[in-house]
């Protein structure tokens, strides 16, 4: 009798594991799932900044790949973001392109000790509209190093938004310590 309860113990034991181990794996599947939907991990202040100061805000997803981004899935690069040390602090500073209802901004976050400190860039023609007439697809975000002969007058990295409709078109700014913000340094026309 013992015995029988005994097997009848190791069955429902081993039964629960099996189900136990399938609902981890559910769950795993399901992690990588939303990684993989994501298309940039992000430090966890900058997405905690995010959810507080962006809320109307998001990355773009793979579902976002269409147009003239729809290659860059494929070589698994994103044209959306950008590293570099832009303020000339030896930090390394995010910038990205963020998507909100029925417009885009660009966004950079300067590195500061233990956080990042928020900046949205202006200077595009158009002004706001920019961002409404015309889709964050046609355009890519690039860092350029300060030794490169195509920073220009830029002290530290320079940031460039460039079109990819038409690559001779760009947008570059510069850090100016000055006002601790960024200037424009180089434009051309962004549009058709």
């Amino acid at each position: 009798m013992v015995r029988k309860g005994l097997k009848g113990l190791i069955a429902i034991g081993g039964i629960g594991a099996l189900f136990l181990l399938a609902i981890l794996a559910m769950a795993e599947n399901r992690e990588k799932s939303l990684q993989e939907e994501g298309t940039l991990k992000l430090p966890f202040a900058l997405e905690k900044i995010l959810c507080e100061r962006l809320s109307d805000w998001r990355l773009p997803t793979r579902s976002d790949f269409t147009g003239r981004w729809e290659g860059f899935l494929m070589k698994q690069q994103v044209p959306f973001a950008s590293k570099g040390d832009f303020n000339g602090d030896g930090k390394e500073d995010l910038t990205l392109m963020l998507i909100g209802t029925g417009s885009w901004k660009v966004v950079v976050f300067i590195k500061t000790r233990d956080s990042y400190k928020l900046m949205e860039l202006k200077g595009f023609p158009g002004g706001k509209n920019f961002f409404r007439d015309n889709p964050p697809q046609d355009f890519l975000l690039q860092t350029i190093k300060r030794k490169s002969n195509q920073a220009g007058g830029c002290r530290f990295d320079a940031l460039v938004l460039s079109s990819l409709k038409n690559p001779e078109s760009l947008i570059r700014f510069c850090w100016n310590p000055k006002y601790d913000f960024f200037s424009v340094s180089r434009q051309n026309e962004m549009t058709d």
